[in-house]
């Protein structure tokens, strides 16, 4: 059995910036006639990759799962407590999951569907940032932080369920 292991290529100015990474790709059936296989790269300032620009909703969902994963690492060993933080960024995940699919189709009412779907897994997370809070698992100030963190969501995501389902009655 023989792990192949991808190397990433960087390639750097005279002052050490990254301009781009090539990623070597696996070979692909037609590749090589006539196929262009697109590269990921840097963008010229070197920190970032070239890809499609995320919406503030979804990039708040991000910022979301970024800050829940230390206070998760940080509960008690507890499976009760242990299993309500691996159930709450299993929720988060699957907000970004209804985001993705709210934004890339055009069907309204598949829209509607997963906005509502958004606001049963934030009702989720809300429900078990409570209990952490009341078991003491999380500080009021840790609380509060993901209320500031939450709330953006929510109220983007109520907005665009008004604005779609108000589209669907006129349709």
């Amino acid at each position: 059995h023989v792990e192949h292991h991808q190397v990433l290529r960087l390639r750097r100015s005279r002052g050490g910036r990254i301009l781009d990474i090539k990623k070597p790709q696996p070979f692909r059936a037609g590749a090589a006639v006539g196929g262009n296989i697109k590269q990921p790269t840097m963008s010229k300032k070197g920190n970032k990759t070239n890809e499609p620009k995320k919406t503030p909703i979804y990039r708040a969902s991000e910022m979301l799962l970024r800050w829940a994963l230390p206070i998760v690492d940080s509960l008690p060993k507890s499976l009760a407590s242990q299993t309500l933080g691996g159930l709450m960024i299993r929720d988060l995940h699957d907000c970004l999951d209804a985001i993705t699919i709210a934004l890339s189709t055009a069907d309204r009412a598949q829209k509607i569907q997963c906005i509502k779907l958004l606001s049963v897994h934030l009702t989720s997370i809300e429900t078990t940032m409570r209990a952490f809070t009341e078991n003491r698992y999380v500080s009021l100030k840790q609380e509060a932080d993901f209320l500031d963190l939450v709330n953006p969501i929510t109220v983007q995501a109520e907005a665009w369920l008004a604005k779609w389902e108000a589209g669907a009655v006129a349709e």
